[in-house]
């Protein structure tokens, strides 16, 4: 079994990385809340793809994420807050 472990600052996660190859493709779209990482994240929740997205603004982010969403109600999108200070 291949197993994967993903530390973050005080968090870490262990993956199943066999499961998670049949489970869903994820792709993390960091500064997604305005230009190409907002179409990059709006193309991938297009094909199906779980994006949660990085931005600095949550405020922008939920504009963003309820744009894609309204176009694209199916859509698994999430805006994520970014300190990169």
């Amino acid at each position: 079994m291949l197993m994967s472990e993903l530390c973050w600052m005080k968090w870490c996660i262990v993956l199943n990385l066999e499961f998670l190859a049949y489970a869903y493709l994820v792709a993390v779209v960091a500064a997604a809340s305005t230009g190409v990482g907002t179409e990059t994240a709006r193309v991938l929740a297009l094909h199906a793809i779980h994006v949660p997205m990085g931005v600095r603004s949550m405020a922008s982010g939920k504009e963003v994420k309820e744009a894609i969403v309204k176009e694209i109600p199916t859509a698994k999108i999430e805006a994520m807050g970014l300190n990169l200070n």
